[in-house]
């Protein structure tokens, strides 16, 4: 399966200005640059990064590719719960939160394995 480079490219620059952004929400308070962001700021930072990662399933329908859909719409789940827990502080939604985390990072794990094999190989070792 051949993959267009600008999906790819803007879901991986996307993603990792998240984690960069999340590492300045968390450092930057600590180190006294910032105040803490509230809760419910986090909860509403989570929820846009969820209706963004909400359309990128949407793209992955032309792809055609079942994996890289469910990756998205797991993740997508999570930043919901994510930003559901930040706004209300339900620790047992915390623990949902973390098992649909690990199966979405099992599902991201495969679908990056079966991606890389198939290309190994130029035939479907694993479906994709």
């Amino acid at each position: 399966m051949k993959m267009q480079p600008v999906f790819g490219g803007i879901a991986f620059c996307a993603f990792g200005l998240f984690w960069f952004s999340l590492a300045g929400l968390i450092l930057l308070p600590s180190a006294g640059l910032i105040d803490a962001p509230t809760p419910i700021s986090v909860a509403a930072y989570l929820f846009f990064w969820g209706m963004y990662t909400f359309v990128m399933p949407l793209a992955t329908l032309k792809l055609g590719s079942k994996a890289i859909m469910f990756v998205f719409v797991t993740l997508f789940m999570l930043f919901m719960l994510l930003a559901i827990v930040n706004a209300t502080g339900n620790a047992g939604l915390l623990v949902i939160a973390g098992y649909v985390g690990l199966i979405m990072a099992l599902g991201s794990l495969y679908t990056a394995l079966a991606i890389v094999l198939n290309d190994a190989y130029e035939k479907t070792v694993a479906p994709v």
